[in-house]
Formats: structure tokens, sequence, C-alpha cells
């Protein structure tokens, strides 16, 4: 092949494979670095190759060691010198690229969840934003998401405003951005959240009533920003406090004296001691605290300021100590007498019964167990996307925890 023909071959190398790299570069907007890294590696040589039917002379000295003229020179100029560097371009990570990615995309959903946006925006408990192809949803009362047309769509923006909303059980919630605004929280006993991006929400499971077990919460959640997930357990009851002591009985009355002569004469007799008073019993333990619950978060990157907590909840109370009974007063003395038949004296009167003691109170609970956190980083939310293009709401929640 003569130096005409070479020329040739490598001109119609260049133009073919700049036209791939520009086809390539409408297909990967993003690349990764790998595939930034060949994309310049073909793209000099094409470079290369084109300018070697451009007429002209061209030098290039990149170091000492590095010398190059002609389209060789090109080839150095375009890879040693990369075109994106100099326009400012920064070339994303693999993790960035997939951080973006939205979770949703428009579309029809899965049959048994599909639901008219009309059923959407009927809602009373919540108000619905247009979308150009997913709807977004403003939640304002705590039974807005409780609705099954609400569950059975998926979003672009939830925004929780204000409210503590109530997941039903098993449920799941789908969409790109989730907010709360005002305080607002997702609140139930096991339900799971699959987002791009969460943030300033509240998720709760707790046990909000004294013994209440706490519940599960389950997160598919690429990145997670200022968020509070509780699964916390329940203080236990209090014990019961103990009962009161028995009263003492109250001591007899003496009998009077009789100086009524002829026979008739009788001492006075003293009163009785009045009875002891019970001790009060001790007060029952409390009972323990309930074992925190289970968090799973499945995430691109840690949760960024952010407070996740399945502590277990205090231990109850101990019930207080009976109070002790009353003593028992003691009865009145007989009265004396004078008369025909002598004279005799008052009687004592009775003692009053000893007192009690009161009942101890009982010891506090034990707090609860801590419950289970998993935090699980991964590269890619591919599985997860494809459960949810397999499976309707409803099933997702379950779909979720196959492998």
């Amino acid at each position: 092949m003569n130096k005409q023909a070479e020329r040739y071959a490598a001109f119609a190398f260049g133009v073919a494979f700049v036209v791939v790299l520009l086809l390539l570069a409408v297909r990967y907007p993003n690349p990764t670095p790998f595939q930034y890294t060949v994309f310049r590696i073909v793209l000099a040589l094409a470079a290369g190759g084109v300018a070697a039917m451009i007429p002209g002379f061209l030098t290039l000295a990149v170091s000492n060691r590095i010398r190059a003229s002609g389209a060789l020179a090109v080839f150095v100029v375009v890879y040693f010198y990369s075109p994106a560097e100099l326009t400012g371009v920064k070339v994303k990570t693999e993790q960035e690229i997939e951080i973006e990615k939205p979770v949703i995309k428009g579309g029809p959903i899965p049959s048994s969840s599909r639901v008219s946006l009309s059923a959407i925006f009927s809602l009373k408990t919540a108000s619905a934003e247009s979308a150009t192809t997913l709807p977004s949803l403003v939640v304002s009362t705590s039974d807005a998401l409780a609705k099954s047309n609400a569950l059975g769509q998926r979003y672009q923006r939830l925004r929780v405003d204000g409210v503590r909303a109530t997941m039903p059980p098993r449920s799941t919630i789908v969409a790109n951005e989730i907010e709360g605004l005002n305080g607002g929280a997702i609140v139930g006993s096991e339900f799971s959240v699959v987002a791009r991006r969460l943030a300033n929400l509240t998720v709760d499971a707790s046990g909000n009533q004294i013994g209440a077990a706490p519940g599960t919460i389950r997160l598919y959640v690429k990145i997670i920003e200022n968020a509070r997930v509780f699964a916390t357990g329940a203080q236990g009851a209090p014990g019961q406090s103990g009962a009161i002591g028995l009263n003492g009985k109250d001591g007899a009355n003496g009998r009077d004296g009789s100086c009524a002569g002829f026979g008739g004469y009788r001492g006075a007799t003293p009163g009785g001691s009045g009875g002891d008073a019970g001790n009060g019993s001790d007060g029952q333990p409390g009972r323990d605290g309930q074992a925190g619950g289970f968090i799973s978060i499945t995430t691109i990157v840690n949760p960024v300021s952010s407070v996740v907590d399945v502590s277990g909840g205090p231990g109850g109370a101990g019930g207080a100590g009976g109070l002790a009974g009353t003593p028992g007063r003691g009865g009145t003395g007989g009265r004396g007498c004078t008369g025909l038949g002598g004279s005799q004296p008052n009687e004592a009167d009775g003692k009053t019964g000893r007192p009690a003691q009161p009942g101890k109170a009982g010891q506090q609970g034990r707090p609860g167990a801590t419950g289970e956190y998993q935090l699980l980083i991964v590269k890619s939310f591919d599985p997860i996307l494809q459960k949810l293009s397999a499976h309707s709401n409803e099933q997702l929640h379950a779909a979720l925890l196959s492998r």
C-alpha cells in the first residue's frame, strides 16, 4: 500500500470513529470515568486520522521525552490535553450518575396499581400539583396516605406538610422526591419507602402508647438528607400500687362501776386496747420497656445529617407502696362511783393499737433491648427498579423483601 492509500485509509478510519463517537456522546451524555478514558483514546486516534488529510505541518514537544509532528502531534494534543477539561466539564463518577437517575419515570403502573389522575385530584385530604409525566402530591391531613388511590399512584414529588401521615400496614410509597415541611412525618407499624431522595422528613414506627410494640421501616432511598428515622420501644406499663393495710379495731369501752349498795356493788373495768394497724403491701414492679423495632436502609451513600434510633423503651415505674392501716383506738375506761355500797375510782382507758409500716415502692422495670438497624450501601438500584417495573404498589412491600 502506497502512502496516498495509507492517508486515505487513516482519514476513513478517523471519519468513521468521529461519527461513532458523536453517536455515543448522545447515547451516554454522562460517561463513567472508564468510558471517558476509552472515548478519549479513540477520539485522539480518530483526530489523528482526520489530520492526515489536512495540509500543513505541526510539531509538538510535550516534554523532553515526547516529541511529535503531523498527525501524531494531533493525537498527542487530543489525548494529553482533554477537551472536556479545557471547557470546564467535570466527568461524573459512577456514583454521581447513579444518584441522579430517577427511580421512576412516566409510564403505566403495573395493572393492579393503575389509578387515574382524576382520582388523585379528587382527594380531599391532599392537594395535588400538576406535573409533566408524573403527578406530585402535598399531604396535609393525617389520613391522606391511608386512602388506596393515594398509595396506588407513583409520584415525581411528595411533600408531607405539618402532619403525621399514617401509612397502612405493609404498604409502600413510591416517589422520586419525598420531603417534609413544617415537621411533617410518615408513621405506621410496618411500611416501606422507595425514592431517589428523602429529605427533612420524620419516618416513625415507634410504639407510641405505653406497652405498645414498635414496628418495622424499610427505606430504599438513594440519598437521605436531614431525616429522622425512629422505631423506638414504648415505655413499660407501671406497676400496681400496694394495698392499704387493714385498720386496727377500736378497743371495747370499760364497764362503769355500781355503788348502789344492798349487795349491788361491782367495780368498774378498764377500757380495752385498740387493735394494731396492718402494714401496707409493697407496690408491684414496673413492666419492662418494649424492645426497639427494626429499620433497614438501602442507599447509595451514608445518610447525611440524619438520625436513626431503635433504642428500647424505658422501664415502667414501680407501683407505690400501700399506705399503713390506722391503729385501733383504745376503749374508754369504766367510770367509778360513790354510794351506799362504797366508792371506787375511774378505770384507765385502753391503749391505742400499735402503728404499722407503709409498703415499699415497687422497682422500676428494666429498659427494653435495642432493636436492629441495617444499613446496606449498594452501587446500583437496578434490582429495585426491576421490582418496581414488575410489581404493583400493593405487591411491592413483599416483593422488595424477596431476593
